[in-house]
């Protein structure tokens, strides 16, 4: 296969453009595959970022959400204090 042996090593412009330029089918497949396989792994690195992100803000918004309530209890207090 010759300049198809070392696909990993190659930028994504380089792939590209061996992709378009290469006559040779089989060659074409082998760099559609490792092509397809960086943009699997870019969507699980993705997903996976994602998803921690999307816990961190959960968390972040519990926390919100008990200081909003001990602020509240808080002023009720306050109020309660104020009216004996």
């Amino acid at each position: 296969m010759g300049s198809f042996d070392n696909l990993k090593d190659d930028s994504d412009e380089e792939l590209i453009h061996k992709h378009k330029t290469t006559a040779n089918e089989y060659g074409r497949q082998d760099i559609s595959l490792e092509m397809n396989m960086r943009l699997k792994r870019a969507i699980e690195d993705f997903s996976m970022k994602s998803s921690e992100q999307s816990e961190k803000m959960i968390r972040l918004t519990k926390w919100i959400m008990g200081l909003t309530m001990v602020m509240g209890l808080l002023a009720f207090i306050q109020v309660i204090i104020l009216i004996k």
